[in-house]
This record gives structure tokens, C-alpha cells and sequence, in this order.
């Protein structure tokens, strides 16, 4: 293949992955509006509850209502935990996606500056992002470290609260335990995943 026809396809290429890219950030903030609209639950669960008191639902007697509305509060609040953690996932994974387009145009940008020679004065004057392939991260802390810190609190927070309606008022400590686990394992699916788009594409 001659350097033109090589050239066309990186320029091709370079269309191509940029777009990837733009796409795939929207798909994030899709999919985290998504997630702010399971958030308006609560409000369903206001709703359910109208004037029955809060401690005859936590505490149910043998009313049908009342304990029909004791488990589906119980339900509600279960699923809103299980959709949450699986969109976090979700999101670390489309994000790592943004990633490998973003390391991939790198390399196009460093064939080109590596093709035009250019002084390193002038380079600087020229070039704000990065040539390095390597770049950036899969495991950030500080952009989607925040992102599964967000979701992690969120998501216990639901699960506490279904747990609390669950055991009618009280949360044992093993189950304390259990929901702490919950909120690390968050973080534990954002190591393992990035881990594995490390070994795929390199460390930074």
C-alpha cells in the first residue's frame, strides 16, 4: 500500500473513530438520564403511601392494603438497586469504549506529526492533546472514579432503604455488612473492568 492510499484510510479512519467518539459520550449522558429517571421512584412511592403512615408501612399489620403496599415499597426500591448497579456497569464500559477511540486517534495524530517532522517549538505551539496511544487511562479516579462513586452511594442508598423497610425498621449488622459490601463492589466491577481493558490495549 502506497503512503497516499495509507494516509486516505487514517484521514478515513481518523472521521470515523472522532465521530465513535462524540457518539459514545452521548450515549453516557443517555444512559446516566436514564438513571435520573429511575431516581423520580421515590416519588411513585410518596405517592403509594398518600396518608397511611409511614410506620404502619414499615410495620404492616394484617390490612391487605397495607401489606400489599409494604411489599411493593420493598419490590420499588430492590429494582431501582439492581438497575442502578447494572447502568453504572453499563456506563463504565461505554466510557472505556471513548477511551480506546480517544487512544486511537492519538496514534493517527502521531503518525501525522511524526510524517511533518516539525521543530518542538513549533509542535507546542500547535498540538494541545496527545500523541501517546497509551493515553489516556482506563482507571481514573478523577473523572470516572466520580461517576461510580456517584452510582455506588445512590445505589446503597436505595438498597439501605428497601433493606430498612424489609427488616420493618431495623438494619442488623451483618446486614449493615452486607450493604457496605454492595457499596464497594461498585468499585471492585470498575477495577476488574478497566484491569481488562489494560491487558487489552496497554497500560497508560
Amino acid at each position: 500500500m502506497s503512503n497516499d492510499k495509507f494516509e486516505s484510510f487514517l484521514l478515513a479512519e481518523y472521521d470515523h473513530i472522532a465521530d465513535a467518539h462524540f457518539e459514545t459520550g452521548k450515549q453516557v449522558s443517555k444512559f446516566f438520564n436514564y438513571y435520573l429517571l429511575i431516581l423520580a421512584a421515590p416519588v411513585v412511592i410518596v405517592s403509594l403511601i398518600q396518608n397511611k403512615k409511614l410506620d404502619s408501612i414499615i410495620n404492616p399489620s394484617q390490612d391487605k392494603d397495607i401489606l400489599f403496599l409494604h411489599w411493593l415499597i420493598i419490590v420499588i426500591l430492590s429494582i431501582i438497586t439492581l438497575i442502578g448497579f447494572f447502568l453504572c456497569w453499563i456506563v463504565v464500559e461505554l466510557q472505556h469504549d471513548s477511551i480506546v477511540y480517544a487512544r486511537t486517534v492519538n496514534g493517527i495524530r502521531n503518525y501525522f506529526y511524526s510524517e511533518a517532522k516539525l521543530d518542538s517549538q513549533i509542535e507546542k505551539t500547535t498540538r494541545v492533546l496527545p500523541r501517546n496511544i497509551k493515553q489516556p487511562d482506563f482507571f481514573s479516579y478523577r473523572h470516572l472514579g466520580i461517576i461510580v462513586f456517584t452510582f455506588s452511594i445512590v445505589n446503597t442508598a436505595f438498597a439501605t432503604a428497601s433493606c430498612y423497610v424489609f427488616k420493618k425498621g431495623v438494619v442488623p449488622t451483618c446486614l449493615s455488612w452486607t450493604l457496605f459490601g454492595y457499596f464497594l463492589l461498585h468499585f471492585v466491577v470498575h477495577y476488574c473492568l478497566s484491569r481488562n481493558r489494560t491487558a487489552r490495549y496497554g497500560n497508560a
